[in-house]
């Protein structure tokens, strides 16, 4: 929510108390959610990964999450599955052959 609300991924307590921020994240708060939902169905779908063990972890979804967040329609244009997709599998599969793979 923190990355998806342009606050950055760091949780910095004296930048979520701002009155302005908390607004801010509470206005983006459901479509966040619903662009969450987006990307697990793309990942589902389209990529074929029936398990969070493949995935490596809901933190390789962050960057499809931002993206869905800011488009249209919440969901990604057929013209673009693929190459979407090819941009899945190496964010995903890093975890099992590199020690650092969230690095």
């Amino acid at each position: 929510m923190l990355y998806c609300s342009d606050l950055g991924p760091k949780f910095d307590l004296e930048l979520l108390r701002s009155k302005p921020k908390v607004h801010l994240k509470r206005d983006k708060f459901e479509r966040c959610c619903l662009a969450a939902k987006s990307a697990i169905d793309f990942v589902v779908r389209d990529c074929w990964c029936q398990s969070s063990d493949v995935i490596g972890g809901d933190a390789r979804l962050i960057s499809f999450v931002y993206y869905l967040l800011y488009r249209k329609r919440l969901e990604i244009p057929n013209s673009q599955i693929e190459h979407v997709r090819k941009s899945f599998y190496p964010l995903g599969f890093t975890r099992p052959f590199a020690r650092n793979g969230d690095s």
